[in-house]
């Protein structure tokens, strides 16, 4: 079970390569180094293509074959390689590849982009293996640009434990937090549809939270409207922090207004955040003459 959350992140963390500068990324290694690493990675991704997962083991490093044994065993429909990023001179490389990724829903399988998987392998005795890093819940597992997750309070090495005794667990599950749609809901508004006055000066504050475990930036996407200004307070977010979305009216003139869209952009978990802004009428409806009823408030 542990391997099927590590998988689960790696699926994750492979994102982070995309944003690797390409100096790190394509760096050049001997030429009979680097095809001998893509004949080990071809052999290991095409045994899952093959179900045939005792090839694998044949690459994967000693110190790793109880987790991959032990781990859940995806079958693909396919494999491409696409990037190579080697370390410590030539020896160690993180390797990102693409596979299919189908979506299940009520109405059938949906094809949607390739899902970026992420692999560790290392050169041992002339030949290169699959191996994994063993979870250290002092450390956290680092994430690239998601930063550290799931990274526990520690006490001389150990865990603090929970208040019913118990250790905190290794790893949430993956389905709630590697989820794509966990993922792309991951930072929270307070509000998603706003009034402001149409006939007088009128500010308010919406809120964020990022409850993502790691930090987001924000993007700000403000409708062009005559007297309609939207100010973000702070585009990087932490685990855990809020920031404020800050919309303010001062109107040209008393009338009728749409409804206006206000988007915030999250990197890098893709979450596109909406916010409608609506406006109330002014006391009276300047295309009728005739001054607008009074609702009653709900008891």
């Amino acid at each position: 079970m542990y391997m099927r959350y590590f998988l689960a992140l790696l699926a994750v963390s492979g994102l982070c390569l995309f944003a690797q500068g390409t100096a790190t990324i394509f760096q050049t290694a001997p030429p009979d180094a680097d095809a001998a690493l893509r004949e080990r990675i071809s052999k290991f991704y095409q045994s899952h293509v093959d179900g045939k997962f005792r090839q694998a083991m044949e690459v994967v490093a000693d110190d790793s074959q109880d987790i991959f044994f032990a781990a859940d065993k995806p079958k693909y429909k396919s494999f491409k390689i696409v990037n190579i990023n080697y370390e410590e001179n030539f020896t160690k490389a993180k390797v990102l590849v693409e596979v299919p990724w189908e979506l299940l829903t009520p109405l059938g399988v949906i094809n949607t982009v390739p899902r970026p998987m992420s692999s560790l392998w290392k050169l041992e005795n002339g030949q290169w293996f699959w191996y994994v890093i063993p979870y250290d819940p002092c450390k956290g597992i680092d994430a690239g640009m998601f930063g550290k997750l799931h990274k526990q309070q520690c006490v001389d090495g150990k865990p603090v434990n929970t208040s019913d005794g118990r250790a905190p667990s290794v790893l949430p599950d993956p389905g709630v937090w590697a989820n794509p749609k966990a993922i792309q809901s991951a930072v929270k508004v307070s509000n998603e549809r706003v009034m402001l006055s149409s006939h007088k000066p009128t500010s308010l504050g919406v809120r964020i939270d990022n409850k993502f475990e790691g930090e987001v930036t924000l993007l700000l996407e403000a409708p062009e409207m005559p007297g309609l200004t939207a100010k973000l307070m702070n585009n990087k977010l932490a685990s855990g922090e809020s920031t404020a979305v800050e919309i303010s009216y001062v109107p040209p003139a008393p009338q009728k207004n749409p409804d206006q869209l206000i988007k915030v952009r999250v990197n890098p978990t893709g979450q596109v955040i909406e916010i409608v802004v609506a406006f109330d009428l002014p006391p009276v409806d300047l295309s009728s003459g005739v001054k607008n009823a009074e609702v009653a408030p709900k008891k």
